[in-house]
Parts: C-alpha cells; structure tokens; sequence
C-alpha cells in the first residue's frame, strides 16, 4: 500500500449529498490505480460513499473508524477502471 495516497478531500462539516458529489466528481478525474483518502464525521455519508460508486469502478483499501464520540472516520479508495464517460 502507498504511504500517501494520490488525492485527498476533507468531508468534515460537509452536507451528505455535496459530500458525495464532491468524493464522485475527483474520482472521475483520477486515473486507474490512483488512491483517494477521504476524511469526514457524518455516518451517512461513511455509509453512502460505496452504494452511490458503479459497481467494480473502487476499491476499498483502507477504513477507519474513531466511535469516540465524535464519529470521524478515514476511508481510502483505489480506482480501478474508469465508468464514468
């Protein structure tokens, strides 16, 4: 696994859906086998992120959870063919 991942955004305080379209939107600009690490608290969009990807255009490299109260999770993704047009 990299050290670094190739993109990075900060969910953190970020509506679900603009979450969302912001996490789909870089990841049809990166290219195949580059490397996404999202940051973000809100569950829903922890949970949202795989269900709204195409199926087989991600794959989940890494995930973790702080249940500390404070829900913030970091979740990395690597592309894996492009879907999107």
């Amino acid at each position: 696994m990299k050290s670094k991942a190739d993109q990075f955004i900060d969910c953190r305080g970020t509506l679900t859906p603009i979450a969302l379209l912001k996490i789909t939107h870089i990841l049809r600009e990166m290219e195949i086998e580059e490397e996404l690490e999202i940051i973000g608290r809100d569950p829903d969009t922890r949970a949202k992120i795989l269900k709204v990807l195409p199926p087989s255009s991600c794959e989940l490299v890494e995930m973790e959870s702080n249940d500390g109260g404070g829900q913030l999770f970091r979740m990395r993704l690597k592309k894996v063919q492009h879907i999107w047009p």
